[in-house]
Order: structure tokens, then sequence, then C-alpha cells
């Protein structure tokens, strides 16, 4: 058993001093004890003092850590609260030629197709398709690269799409927008692939004129 005691007054002052052995050096400045008043005899304690030292920095280190994700929770939900007591004056707009997008969560244009000569279904419409995978033997959903939606705010350098516009794009070119949670991605005009409202013709005909 390692023994570390420290000595206060005149308690144990024939306790050793001096000479103190490599072990007994490692055991006073683990236990932080600024005098050199104590004794060790036994060298499998002096691990335990340092796993249990070890543990307690370690232990410090989580705390301070869980500290400061607490602080920085607190300024986001801060925020949160800012934005959200004002949020009928916020406003969200995109810049250049970057265009805010809802995305639908089905092709609202597609229909479910069958062969009538073999019963299957050769086109699920806005449904997402799935198929079996020989990997892991589970159904998965195939990944939809054309992607709808309608745009929600244009920027000032668009030139052919506005708000309120039915677009499809490429997935690949957009990027999530986390505002409020929103779904809303961002999309560049030279992304989109076309665009679907009324009268799109003669709205297209008024811009090539400069009008």
């Amino acid at each position: 058993m390692l023994i570390v005691l420290p000595i206060n007054g005149n308690v144990m002052t024939d306790v050793r001093t001096n000479g103190l052995s490599p072990m007994e050096q490692i055991a006073r400045e683990v236990s932080n004890i600024d005098t050199a008043e104590f004794m060790v005899n036994d060298e499998h304690s002096l691990d335990n003092i340092i796993e249990n030292r070890n543990r307690e920095k370690w232990n410090d280190k989580i705390d301070e850590m869980n500290k400061k994700f607490n602080e920085h929770a607190a300024k986001l939900q801060e925020y949160a609260d800012e934005y959200a007591a004002k949020l009928d004056g916020v406003e969200i707009m995109p810049i250049n030629t970057g265009i805010l997008v809802q995305p639908y969560n089905e092709n609202p244009f597609q229909k479910v197709k069958i062969d009538e000569r073999t019963g299957l279904i050769i086109d699920t419409g806005g449904l997402i398709p799935k198929y079996k995978n020989n990997e892991n033997g589970q159904w998965e959903e195939a990944e939809q690269f054309i992607k709808v939606g309608v745009v929600v705010e244009a920027g000032p350098d668009v030139k052919w799409i506005q708000r309120g516009d039915t677009i499809m794009w490429n997935k690949v070119g957009e990027v999530p927008i986390p505002f409020y949670s929103m779904g809303l991605v961002l999309v560049r005009e030279q992304h989109v692939m076309c665009v679907i409202n009324d009268k799109l013709t003669e709205r297209f005909e008024r811009l090539k004129n400069g009008n």
C-alpha cells in the first residue's frame, strides 16, 4: 500500500525529507504536495495514484468542454429567440444569380405507368422508386437526381426566372440553406434545366426584347 502523508507542524518530524527515491519523487509530483515529507512503501500503489490523477484531469477536461458546449448552445438559443421575436420582419434573399427554392417531396408532373403486357410498373410517377440492394439484401430508395420545386425568391441578377415559377434542376447543383428548418435549397440560374408556369412564351419574348 502506498502512503502519501503530508506533515503539518511538528507531527512525525522524523519522516525522511531528503534523498527521495525516484518512485517517491514521482509520487510527490503526481500528488501535488508541496512539502517533501511523505513516505512511499508500495510500488503498485504508485500506479494507482497516477491513474487516479489522470482520471481527475480527464474529468476536468470533460467538464470544461461541457461548459463550452452549454455556453455555445445558450448563445444559439439567444440568437434564435431574438429572431423569433421579430420573425414578421425577417427576410431571406438570395444574391447574384442565386434562386431560393422550396423542393417538392415528389415530382407532381409524373404519372405511374404500367406495362400492359407484363403488368410491371415502368414509371413510378412522383413516388420514389425502391430497389433491392444485392450487397445487404435491403430495399432502398433510388436517389433522385432531377429535382422539382417552387421558386421562393430570385436574386437580382436572375433573368429568366421569377418568384412563383416551378423549376427543375440537377441535384448536384443545389446547396441546402439552413434557415429555420424550412428545407430550402439554393440553385444558380445556370443550373436550372427548365421553367414551368403559364404565359412563359410571352414573358420570355419580352425579356428577349429587353422589356
